[in-house]
């Protein structure tokens, strides 16, 4: 299947890892995180504001719910 448009992407968890991949979704050509899971504020809290998806939420089940392609769980 070839995409006309970036792959959505959605990231379960921005702990330690999470926080890694998210950074390598943002740089990768193609891709776009659009939304993020996260229950643990203070996780959210350490991400630069500028990686953040503009779709956040501590609901693992809402974000599956959203407009995503493909989910990394980290």
């Amino acid at each position: 299947m070839v995409l006309n448009r970036a792959l959505r992407v959605g990231l379960a968890g921005a702990g330690y890892w999470g926080s890694k991949h998210l950074r390598v979704l943002n740089e990768l050509p193609g891709c776009e995180v659009t939304a993020l899971c996260e229950p643990n504020a203070a996780n959210l809290q350490k991400l630069p504001k500028g990686l953040l998806p503009a779709y956040v939420t501590a609901d693992f089940d809402e974000m599956m719910e959203s407009n995503i392609d493909a989910v990394v769980i980290a």
